[in-house]
């Protein structure tokens, strides 16, 4: 019964990775742009 459900999750999972990898790449791109502009900011002020 177990392995039966765990089989149908991964299934589900599956299809729920694809949608969230597109997403992901999305989120990472801005992520990165916002943890550079904060370390750019950051390291502005402290250069001066």
């Amino acid at each position: 019964m177990n392995i039966n459900l765990e089989k149908n999750n991964l299934i589900e999972l599956e299809d729920y990775q694809l949608e969230e990898i597109n997403g992901g790449i999305a989120g990472l791109i801005i992520g990165c742009i916002g943890i550079a502009a904060i370390c750019y900011y950051f390291g502005d002020h402290s250069a001066r």
